[in-house]
């Protein structure tokens, strides 16, 4: 997001205060509803759970403002801060992804009626601006853990989207009336390029499907990763935008719930000391393609890999038995780049041979 200068920052600033006094004014000034209800007019007036509720959000009201007192000039968004643990009350930090994207992030990015969303979507690449009330529902979709395929049920829905459709959809999906963001995150998972880039494929599959059906513009669409920095370092090259973990952390430190902010900070911190390496099988590949896939990608000669890896390698009973069943047309094999690492990779060259001839 780009910084504002110093004259547009004073301007902003000031602007938005204008626009809070002006609010401040309604509520606190003469004859505003706080002085009324606090010199009795509105006595009788609030009973039971209406009491209750009243009661709760002008304690709301006081805190943010005590809150924008403390925190207006006080520190940039950008300043390190070491977390503070005794929220977790002596369990261990939660490693599952969907916390993260179904719980933190939410918290972060959607509090205050989504005043501050409009930071993440620019994070993702699309300038949208979103007005940030709360005394009514915002027109927009925030889902996380989307179940897509499932969620098309009803005969209406069915009509709508067909059948057969492609069950890997993203972790977060956040929509307007034009335009649209779907977002793939890790937190503590440790894939490698080449399954991040199989994963995003799937999606784009679906997120295709949304487009057409939709009717969106392309240049509103987009479809990016949200990874800590190691991991978006690490697996660099797939081709696919990424927005950072550290990044959301610098752009919500101070405008989301300090609790919040407080828990990404303390996974961050942690990230090496938690973060999965991964299992051994598979960390050689760059790509999973079928036998037929190989084939057909190296007649037309745009295929990019040379070679090829099963388990036992080209002598094993594992191949044999894929070529002698016919099942290698079918079969998902690794493939990657450069020659074979060990002896359960052989060569493209080989891998036909040996097809060719069952």
């Amino acid at each position: 997001m780009t910084e504002l200068s110093e004259s547009d920052g004073d301007r902003a600033v000031r602007s938005s205060v204008e626009r809070a006094n002006g609010f401040g004014r309604r509520v606190f000034g003469e004859g505003g509803i706080a002085r009324q209800i606090i010199d009795g007019e509105w006595a009788g007036e609030f009973k039971g759970s209406a009491a209750r509720d009243a009661a709760a959000l002008w304690n709301a009201l006081g805190e943010h403002i005590r809150f924008v007192r403390a925190e207006s000039g006080s520190r940039s968004a950008g300043t390190d801060v070491a977390p503070s643990r005794n929220w977790l009350q002596g369990l261990p930090l939660n490693r599952k992804e969907r916390y993260y994207t179904g719980t933190v992030l939410p918290g972060l990015v959607a509090s205050d009626g989504f005043a501050h969303l409009d930071r993440f979507l620019r994070m993702s690449g699309l300038d949208v601006s979103i007005e940030g009330r709360l005394d009514e529902p915002h027109q927009l979709l925030f889902c996380t853990e989307y179940g897509f395929a499932e969620s098309v049920f009803t005969p209406e829905d069915r009509e709508r989207w067909g059948t057969g459709l492609e069950a890997d959809t993203p972790d977060v999906v956040i929509a307007g009336p034009d335009w649209l963001v779907a977002v793939e995150a890790k937190m503590f998972h440790n894939p490698s390029r080449a399954d991040l880039n199989a994963q995003m494929w799937r999606q784009a599959k679906v997120i295709s499907r949304w487009v057409e059906v939709l009717g969106l513009s392309e240049e509103r669409v987009r479809h990016v990763l949200l990874l800590p920095e190691k991991l978006a370092a690490a697996s660099a090259g797939h081709g696919w935008p990424v927005m950072t973990w550290e990044q959301v952390l610098d752009q919500y430190r101070v405008v989301g719930p300090r609790y919040w902010s407080n828990v990404l900070t303390t996974a961050l911190a942690d990230y090496d000391s938690l973060v999965s390496t991964g299992p051994a099988f598979g960390k050689n590949k760059d790509a999973l393609l079928t036998g037929a896939e190989i084939v057909d990608l190296h007649a037309s000669g745009t295929l990019p890999y040379d070679s090829v890896g099963r388990n036992g390698g080209l002598t094993g009973s594992v191949l044999q038995n894929d070529v002698s069943s016919g099942a290698w047309r079918t079969t998902t094999y690794e493939v990657k780049h450069g020659g074979p690492p060990n002896a359960n990779w052989f060569s493209v060259a080989d891998f036909l041979a040996k097809t060719a001839r069952g």
